[in-house]
């Protein structure tokens, strides 16, 4: 589970969020296990870095070629990247990731999440969603087949680079958690850029596919040099 730097302060979990003691997000600079498995060669997640496409919107094909993700996991990933795209998020959101339907008869206390970038001094405030994530999709009639893993689905594409996520330690919550949502209500998601603008597809284990194949091949070549050297040797003994 991906939770905050905050869990190491030596203070009483309910005092995380608040002004004087904010979340810290995620850094997006940080180790992916799946996305240094499928591409070995990107020493980070933020796929702006790579060579810039003169068309744009390519995030559709580089999430559905993205290794090791499930149908739900794609749903997810398009459903974000849609709402991003046409600017119905910003560019850092705070979700609710229980499977409530609607949480305006809830009187959550204090209605906002304070939280700051591990490189900067500003807090920013966030207002509590008032519907859950899981209302969102279903408002769209995108059906999961396991919603209780919404949290895990997140986690996968923070894995692989999607996106980064943070989740809100479960003392900073209202009461009465879904206990399906594994200790956490509220998480952060911060969207990469890259995805859209930048053609990954094709990157997924493209290099170590090939590093493979470079190896087989100076395997080959060795292998030939090898046996002809052994050839001229074999002719050279017979004419004396």
């Amino acid at each position: 589970m991906l939770e905050s730097k905050n869990m190491d302060i030596d203070m009483d979990i309910e005092k995380l969020g608040t002004k004087d003691h904010p979340i810290i997000l995620t850094k997006k600079i940080t180790e992916r296990a799946l996305l240094k498995k499928h591409m070995p060669t990107s020493e980070t997640p933020d796929f702006a870095r790579f060579s810039k496409n003169s068309e744009y919107l390519h995030h559709v094909l580089n999430i559905i070629a993205a290794k090791e993700i499930n149908a739900d996991e794609i749903k997810l990933a398009l459903f974000l990247y849609e709402l991003y795209c046409f600017e119905k998020i910003s560019e850092i959101e705070l979700i609710d990731i229980t499977l409530s339907i609607d949480n305006q008869q809830e009187n959550p206390s204090p209605k906002y999440i304070y939280a700051k970038s591990p490189a900067l001094e500003k807090v920013k405030k966030y207002l509590k969603p008032k519907t859950s994530f899981f209302h969102m999709l279903k408002k769209e009639n995108i059906i999961l087949d396991a919603p209780e893993q919404i949290h895990m689905y997140l986690t996968k594409l923070h894995d692989l680079g999607l996106l980064t996520l943070t989740t809100v330690p479960y003392g900073n919550d209202i009461p009465n958690v879904d206990a399906k949502c594994q200790g956490t209500r509220y998480a952060f998601i911060e969207l990469n850029r890259g995805v859209i603008n930048v053609k990954i597809n094709r990157r997924w284990g493209m290099q170590k596919q090939e590093k493979n194949q470079t190896n087989s091949k100076e395997k080959n070549i060795g292998e030939s040099q090898s046996i002809a050297g052994n050839a001229k040797a074999i002719l050279k003994s017979r004419k004396k």
